[in-house]
């Protein structure tokens, strides 16, 4: 029995100390779900401060991007309104109406918020530094202070930031002279060279090619200005028609010589250079009408020819066009070409070649006539203006000769 009640006693014992090992990890278990609760919590404020980093953060960036495409169209718009016409109230005007009309484009209705008088309109006369005020400015700076356009935030405001606040600018003004502008196919008369305007006077209406019965430079018989821009041995008017419509491609260099093209080339002159005019009878025959568009304003004033570009641009400006919108194809500003300027002294008999003194930028003040006594006439308005169908050169002088409309690094701004 003591043996028994010993065994007993013994396995009592072990019975009582297993119940005692059993029941101590219980009770840590308990404490450990205890001190779980404040560590979820403290991880999910931190899950929620990351997800708003990721999902807030991102809409500000995409808000950004939209401000910025906004303001870099409202930049290119003004720049392009103050190349042409040297007035800064308009270039304002036209700056903020392509901020508006982009604010309102579809995907960027937050852009809405911001009203026009928060959107800052500055020009300059140099681009680094930007100096706001001056005389003769020539670039323009857009933006949008992050103090006045502030998004709410959605998961972000768990850890007390309430809103996303972005800003913007952009810079715009004219390239450096274009690497092989777009060119017409004559070449008006003229002396010395850009810095003396050709002897031309600003704002002067020039004979740039003559017509059958008033052969007035000295090349020599059957040459009328005309002259041959990539068409080579055997070029016919085709050719001819084309590069008057816009379709020349290469260079005109000043201190070389370009080849003269004999004949009146009446008819590819005419059909060329009228589908600037919208094609006025008897039309402009083969020439692609889609490629080749008419400006918007094909007469201003409405009061026949010639206009001036002075008229030209107040009708551009007002807007009084004379190309029905919005479902008309245009082109503005195809009256304004870039051209060759020859040395005439020289006699070439036929076919020969001239001295290119350099380029200038002129106004087409009416159609060209499809008849032998052609003449195509055009306003001088200087060696610089907005050319077409070519790139900046790499010389980092801004001024001479023709050029485009770029966006420019914000020198003021270490994220543009």
């Amino acid at each position: 029995m003591n043996t028994k009640n010993g065994l007993l006693i013994h396995y009592g014992l072990r019975r009582t100390g297993y119940r005692l090992l059993e029941n101590k990890p219980r009770r840590v278990a308990m404490a450990q779900r205890g001190a779980i609760l404040p560590l979820v919590a403290v991880g999910m404020g931190a899950l929620l401060a990351v997800a708003g980093l990721a999902l807030d953060m991102g809409h500000g960036y995409l808000n950004k991007t939209r401000l910025q495409s906004a303001l870099d169209a409202s930049a290119l718009s003004g720049a392009k309104t103050l190349d042409e016409t040297t007035n800064t109230a308009l270039a304002t005007t036209a700056a903020q109406s392509a901020f508006t009309l982009n604010a309102g484009a579809s995907g960027n209705a937050e852009l809405g918020s911001i009203g026009i008088g928060n959107v800052s309109v500055e020009f300059s006369a140099s681009l680094n530094p930007f100096v706001p005020g001056g005389a003769n400015p020539r670039f323009i700076r857009v933006g949008v202070n992050a103090a006045n356009f502030s998004r709410p935030s959605w998961l972000l405001q768990t850890v007390g930031i309430a809103n996303v606040s972005v800003g913007a600018r952009a810079v715009a003004g004219p390239s450096p002279e274009l690497i092989c502008p777009e060119i017409l196919p004559i070449a008006p008369c003229g002396t010395g060279g850009p810095a003396t305007n050709y002897g031309y006077t600003v704002g002067q209406e020039v004979i740039m090619k003559t017509g059958s019965g008033n052969n007035g430079w000295a090349v020599g018989p059957g040459n009328y200005q005309n002259i041959d821009l990539g068409c080579g041995t055997g070029g016919g008017g085709s050719c001819i028609r084309n590069n008057m419509a816009g379709g020349y491609t290469g260079c005109a260099v000043a201190g070389e010589s370009v080849p003269t093209k004999p004949g009146g080339n009446v008819g590819p002159n005419a059909q060329g250079l009228n589908t600037r005019f919208n094609c006025p009878p008897p039309g402009c025959g083969p020439v692609d009408t889609s490629t080749y568009k008419p400006d918007v304003v094909i007469d201003a004033g409405g009061s026949g020819y010639p206009d001036t570009y002075s008229q030209y641009m107040t009708d551009r400006a007002t807007p009084n066009w004379d190309i029905p919108l919005p479902t008309a194809q245009y082109e503005p500003p195809r009256r304004v070409v870039t051209v060759p300027v020859v040395d005439c002294t020289g006699t070439v008999n036929g076919s020969g070649s001239v001295n290119v003194l350099g380029l200038a930028c002129m106004f087409l003040t009416r159609p060209a006539k499809q008849n032998g006594g052609q003449e195509i006439y055009g306003e001088f308005l200087g060696t610089s203006c907005i050319g077409q169908g070519s790139v900046p050169s790499a010389n980092p002088f801004i001024g001479l000769g023709p050029h485009t409309i770029i966006l420019y690094k914000d020198f003021g701004a270490a994220d543009s």
